[in-house]
């Protein structure tokens, strides 16, 4: 099961709301940014516990987790002060009350007494999870952005542009004084080909390159490319 997760508000402290303002595009930013974090560990997370046998004790599980839940906790630290729009006002709540007993959850994992609880362990886990997704998607709709499953696009964007970078660094050590382009790239000649296939992320993302070799990306891929930055890739929904 791959486990998906993103950020909660802790009670203790409450989030804060506010209209609509021209804050609200870098609150959605500092989300995507946040959910690609939390995706990823997440990820290793499931991986992990996915590998780990039924001889495993309390102790390799509960190391298993505690990157996962430092992600957690860190994301929750740095939105429990956020401003967020009047719009999420009661998705943020529904988040902010799931998060609890995920945590505990979690912080409990080197308490199994493994292999008798670790199927109850690991069935109680993807329930409250998945039960936090869904709270999560829901603040993402009210913002306008897409489920938390499209930070696994965001990655791909940011993966298939470094493939590029490193295609065009071998090309210009081999071709000085030469831009870089895809058919040049892909191509048989000039010690080619530096790269065996093009990316194709469309329609979350597109990559191509400009007149002096340098990366552009369309994120999606109908929007105007623009020069490559890691914010870029964070519109590939």
């Amino acid at each position: 099961m791959l486990f998906l997760v993103a950020f909660s508000i802790p009670a203790i402290w409450g989030p804060t709301y506010v209209a609509a303002s021209t804050s609200d595009r870098a609150v959605q930013e500092y989300l995507v940014i946040d959910e690609v974090a939390i995706y990823n560990a997440a990820t290793k997370f499931s991986e992990g516990f996915g590998n780990m046998a039924a001889a495993s004790t309390p102790a390799e599980a509960h190391a298993d987790v505690l990157p996962f839940l430092s992600a957690v906790l860190t994301l929750r630290s740095e939105f429990k002060v956020e401003h967020w729009p009047l719009g999420a006002a009661s998705g943020i709540r529904t988040a902010e009350k799931a998060s609890t007993s995920l945590i505990t959850h979690l912080r409990n994992a080197g308490e199994m007494t493994l292999p008798l609880s670790y199927q109850t362990w690991i069935t109680k886990t993807g329930t409250l999870i998945t039960r936090w997704v869904d709270d999560i998607n829901l603040v993402n709709y009210q913002l306008g952005l897409p489920t938390i499953a499209s930070a696994s696009r965001v990655n791909a964007c940011n993966a298939d542009v470094a493939v590029v970078l490193v295609a065009i660094g071998a090309f210009r050590v081999q071709n000085p004084g030469i831009a870089p382009t895809r058919s040049l790239l892909l191509g048989n000649t000039d010690e080619g080909p530096f790269i065996k296939a093009w990316p194709d992320g469309a329609p979350f993302f597109t990559v191509r390159l400009n007149a002096l070799g340098q990366i552009l990306v369309a994120a999606p891929s109908d929007d105007i490319p623009v020069r490559y930055g890691p914010e870029v890739c964070n519109a590939a929904f």
